[in-house]
């Protein structure tokens, strides 16, 4: 049986940190060589500072990554499923504005020119000039963005999350979602307890502990006892409803005196003068609490880049998107040669009061069975066994099937500067896997001496 270790090796790369820097100024037709070292390094590090990623997306790296295969879907694998609506708008005054809804496998055949009439680049522009909408994280509103890339990512595990509102989305485990708690991985959320950012006709970002109208019950209950007879406006006595005299958003109460009975047409005519501070039609963020995440098998994902602000709507409910890096893995599908395995120089305890993550160091030697003895002895017979159905006859894409996770696989990686920080930030905490931490800092051994200026700023800045 053939073992091996994990290494990332450089492959090539476009660019330096004056490219980010000329990338930066290009709006205003200057370039680095006009300003010193220390003036483009400020502003790379402000660039860092105020999120303003583009600059740093233009660099390029390309690696050759080996690493077995439950480091390697650890590494990278934000995605939603194919049948996933995303939400566009027309911006209005800088806010977004309005539901068109496009599914993201939608938006992968007219981006790879896969659709009729929407082959090549005309594909790419219809895509990338839409206004997708997006959260700002600042002010608490939803804008408008585009997207600059739409990426397949394969088959892999998802779950179905649903929320109080009724929405759902089938997402892979560790895709992050906009909560009270800032972006939390799928996996690490809690039923009952967190909230996701969604979209509402009017209002604003309601706090979990006052939840929309829709959910009061001392709403419902006046609505239903109140008696409706006539409109005590024009007298109407048909299409008739309650009202609230002084608006709830604007510290009404429930209570029968602040109630009326209004027909639907002067009711209409009150609620538009009522409304009158808020933009019309503009679709404004609150929250809504998780009730379920459950295993929904596996599917085909996909995942979106998006200028900015780096989320999207999801079937209406904020998630982080994908900030842009190419994948291409040897496929078993191809390849019957001998498989490589990997396998750890010690093992770690399972945490008692955590869901994922490890402990200490633990011994190989249990009384009831040698942990090291027992796992190469097991990943044995499944090469065994692999061989055996090769010979039979049996197809390689369901031989391998058979293999272990700790089989190691080996792939081309190009992303750019912003993209491959972002990993390795994520992958680099001290929450982190401890073999994913070990790719991580291999990627950022060879990263950093090409661009020591914007390496060092985007790792020292918390914009994500």
């Amino acid at each position: 049986m053939k073992t091996s270790q994990m290494e990332v090796k450089y492959v090539d790369h476009m660019g330096s940190d004056e490219r980010v820097v000329d990338a930066a100024r290009v709006s205003f037709a200057k370039v680095a060589t006009n300003y010193s070292n220390e003036q483009n390094a400020k502003l790379i590090q402000y660039l860092a500072a105020h999120n303003h990623w583009s600059p740093m997306a233009h660099p390029q790296i390309t690696l050759h990554v080996k690493a077995p295969i439950f480091v390697a879907r650890q590494l990278v694998k934000h995605c939603v499923t194919g049948d996933t609506e995303v939400t566009f708008c027309k911006p209005v005054a800088g806010k977004s504005n309005g539901r068109i809804k496009r599914t993201i496998e939608e938006l992968h055949r007219m981006w790879t020119g896969k659709v009729k009439y929407q082959g090549g680049k005309k594909g790419k522009r219809n895509v990338s000039g839409g206004h997708v909408k997006v959260f700002n994280g600042d002010t608490q509103q939803f804008e408008s963005s585009h997207i600059i890339d739409v990426i397949y990512k394969g088959v892999k595990p998802v779950f179905l999350l649903t929320t109080e509102s009724g929405q759902s989305v089938r997402i892979t485990g560790n895709h992050k979602v906009m909560t009270q708690r800032g972006w939390v991985a799928v996996t690490e959320l809690t039923p009952g307890v967190d909230y996701m950012v969604t979209e509402e006709l009017s209002g604003v970002l309601i706090s979990p502990g006052n939840k929309r109208r829709d959910y009061d019950v001392a709403d419902v209950i006046a609505r239903r006892e109140h008696t409706k007879t006539e409109c005590v406006r024009c007298g109407a006595t048909k299409n008739l409803e309650c009202d609230h005299i002084v608006p709830v958003n604007a510290g009404g109460t429930h209570d029968a005196e602040n109630l009326q009975t209004l027909c639907s047409k002067c009711h209409r005519e009150k609620s538009a003068k009522e409304k009158s501070p808020y933009r019309p039609n503009a679709f404004q963020p609150r929250w809504t609490q998780i009730v379920s995440i459950e295993p929904a098998g596996s599917e085909d994902v996909y995942d979106i880049t998006v200028e900015g602000w780096h989320n999207f709507l999801a079937n209406g409910l904020v998630v982080h998107n994908c900030v842009g890096g190419v994948w291409n893995e040897v496929s078993r599908r191809y390849v019957d040669s001998e498989p490589e395995f990997w396998f750890p120089e010690v093992w770690r305890g399972r945490p008692v009061n955590a869901k994922q993550g490890s402990t200490g160091v633990l011994d190989s030697k249990q009384p009831d069975m040698d942990i090291d003895i027992y796992t190469h002895d097991i990943v044995c017979k499944t090469v065994q066994l692999y061989s055996d159905l090769l010979t039979t006859g049996v197809a390689p894409e369901q031989a391998r099937m058979v293999l272990p996770q700790n089989m190691m696989t080996e792939w081309y990686w190009t992303g750019s500067l912003m993209f491959f920080c972002r990993v390795c930030r994520e992958r680099l905490a001290p929450g982190a896997q401890a073999e994913t931490r070990e790719v991580a800092e291999q990627i950022a051994e060879i990263v950093a001496p090409l661009f020591p200026v914007a390496w060092a700023a985007l790792m020292g800045s918390d914009g994500e």
